[in-house]
């Protein structure tokens, strides 16, 4: 048995919060100073994470400098949100179907869909049930369909 189906293992809810604050804190901030604080509580300090260009991001500055070139001042998805549409779990594998767009409302919480896509997640789960984020694939549709 895995620790995360134990029944020391991280909750539904504390899955839906990590996943939440990875989507919206991290990588729909677009200013380092308050998204890089954040990085030890979501990610392994050894996060990877592969981007659908092919690209191979290891630890929190790659990923910092890759979030920033996207979210900043005139990166593609300067003011964009990320919104997830669908969590499913097995284990200590999660899948996350998200939107991506600029906010409709004052709050935030509705999103104009500019892009979908999802990102598959392997957790790192210690002996005290908390998970992190130790490896990330991003899947975004279109870009990252095979086709024959």
């Amino acid at each position: 048995m895995s620790s995360t189906e134990s029944s020391s293992g991280p909750s539904p809810a504390q899955i839906h919060g990590l996943i939440t604050t990875h989507l919206r804190q991290v990588w729909s901030e677009p200013s380092s100073a308050k998204r890089r604080p954040i990085f030890p509580a979501v990610y392994h300090p050894d996060v990877i994470v592969y981007e659908p260009d092919g690209r191979v991001l290891k630890g929190f500055d790659q990923m910092d400098e890759t979030v920033e070139a996207l979210t900043g001042k005139g990166g593609q998805f300067e003011g964009c949100q990320l919104r997830a549409r669908d969590i499913k779990r097995n284990g200590d594998f999660v899948w996350v179907s998200w939107d991506l767009g600029p906010p409709k409302e004052e709050d935030g919480e509705a999103i104009e869909v500019k892009a979908t896509g999802a990102d598959g997640i392997l957790l790192d789960v210690n002996d005290k049930g908390e998970a992190k984020i130790r490896t990330l694939w991003v899947i975004i549709d279109g870009l990252s369909d095979v086709r024959p």
